[in-house]
């Protein structure tokens, strides 16, 4: 009943502010690359328009806080905390406030096909964006979305992907006819839904007749990574010197320079402005140096199957003179009954590109590593962890000079950004990593505290 009431005013007061500042909205859904996609929009906006990023909040509360500007007012989760925010929010939208953007980024983030945690509650905030980007559907948050079918169909992936891009469509289906909608076009799953999709349908992708047609996407470890794309039969170039750049990642920095285009900025302004970031947002793939004359792939933020997957591949194309490529891989986490299934067909992969793989979090243990033992990987060449403390102090005296490392692990209660941080060359490349002001330093230290870490002992990894 409290959150109820709390949710009601929230949006009442949010929906209000809207309603007077008028802004040109662009949101953002899909699986993964949500945030990143958002971090460049703003990159590539806010020298010219002012801009209003839901950079910490995507969910049924802190959507429409970050809509009304008071979102780091509500620094804990206590009721007089939460009380104090629901007041100031009511007289924003009696009153109003000095608070204004002329663009809203918005982040549409669901874990649910069920209020307030989907689509249509979210929409309940924003109902009509001028731009809709969906940029994925993965197998995360699957265990929300598998309620209602039979056993089989809850491993069924082509079922569950199914519903996943249904619900994340509605965002499309609610932007106007004047408005547009970017998708992508490898993605049959959700090319399905723009059956009946009212507004102007954007294609980006590597097929031919996508209208932002990817063309090539190279990745290195150690001279970056490029673009190529052809658009209005006109072809583009883009690099990174710092960072490993993936097809799906290609296809969220088109699909800005898309968005980008329908607000008039030239493609070549968005891509010096995309190219000066240098780095994605912190832990999504930055190339860091580590000890020892190491190089860490920092991957830490989060993990999806499919992520996982492309971040394996690429190891194990890696080319090193000296040195191996060690694979510091947690759990995936909100995959359902598809948890067991996609954690071994990571380890089959991981088996295959990884010299030394070092296992952390409660899945990995039941699933991943017997799958490794079953397949016949070197027993002395794994490690597993129940958390994420003091593994990186404990990998660090195993390194020699050459090594790879790639870090990258779901970010619930897994924090892999700590043994990135125990690896690192220069301890003032932490402003580098994901997750490090007080807030999830008090997380951590909390977590940790109560979860004592527990190494695995090899003769433990059949049973």
């Amino acid at each position: 009943m409290k959150q109820r009431i709390i949710l009601f005013f929230l949006r009442w007061a949010a929906r209000r502010k809207l309603k007077r500042l008028h802004p040109f909205v662009i949101a953002v859904t899909g699986s993964v690359g949500k945030s990143t996609c958002l971090a460049l929009l703003d990159s590539v906006i806010s020298p010219s328009k002012k801009t209003r990023i839901t950079k910490k909040g995507n969910s049924e509360s802190g959507l429409p806080l970050e809509i009304l500007g008071i979102r780091d007012e509500l620094t804990d989760y206590r009721f007089f905390t939460w009380m104090r925010v629901v007041i100031h929010a009511i007289a924003i939208g009696l009153f109003g406030d000095t608070d204004s953007y002329d663009v809203l980024i918005a982040e549409f983030g669901i874990d649910s096909p069920y209020a307030p945690k989907n689509m249509s509650y979210l929409l309940s905030v924003i109902p009509n964006p001028d731009i809709a980007i969906v940029l994925s559907v993965a197998t995360v948050h699957t265990e929300q979305f598998s309620d209602g079918l039979s056993d089989a169909e809850k491993t069924n992936e082509h079922i569950l992907l199914r519903r996943i891009a249904k619900e994340k469509m509605l965002l499309a289906r609610a932007v106007a006819q004047r408005g547009h909608v970017i998708v992508p076009s490898d993605v049959p799953y959700i090319m399905e839904e723009t059956k009946d999709v009212q507004a102007s349908v954007i294609t980006v992708g590597t097929k031919v007749a996508a209208l932002y047609h990817i063309e090539e996407v190279q990745a290195t470890l150690h001279e970056g990574s490029s673009i190529t794309f052809m658009y209005d039969k006109k072809t583009y170039q883009m690099t990174f010197p710092h960072m490993v750049v993936f097809p799906e990642s290609a296809s969220i920095i088109v699909s800005v320079i898309a968005a980008t285009t329908l607000l008039h900025i030239p493609v070549k302004h968005s891509i010096l402005a995309i190219e000066k970031m240098s780095r994605l947002p912190p832990g999504r793939f930055s190339i860091l140096d580590g000890k020892k004359q190491t190089t860490i792939i920092d991957g830490s933020y989060n993990a999806s199957p499919e992520s996982m997957k492309a971040a394996l591949l690429f190891l194990g194309s890696i080319k090193t003179k000296k040195g191996r490529c060690i694979a510091v891989l947690g759990d995936m986490r909100e995959l359902g009954p598809m948890s067991e299934g996609k954690h071994k067909e990571i380890a089959q992969i991981a088996a295959k590109t990884a010299d030394y793989i070092i296992c952390v979090g409660r899945l990995m243990r039941q699933f991943a590593i017997p799958e490794l033992v079953r397949v016949g990987y070197d027993e002395k060449n794994i490690e597993a962890y129940e958390t994420a403390e003091g593994v990186g102090v404990t990998l660090s005296t195993l390194l020699r000079p050459g090594d790879v490392i790639l870090v990258k692990g779901s970010q619930n209660t897994i924090f892999l950004e700590t043994v990135v941080k125990e690896l690192l060359h220069k301890a003032d490349d932490v402003h580098l990593l994901c997750r490090q002001s007080k807030y999830w330093d008090e997380v951590r230290k909390q977590f940790f505290s109560s979860h004592p870490n527990t190494v695995y002992e090899r003769a433990t990894f059949t049973k």
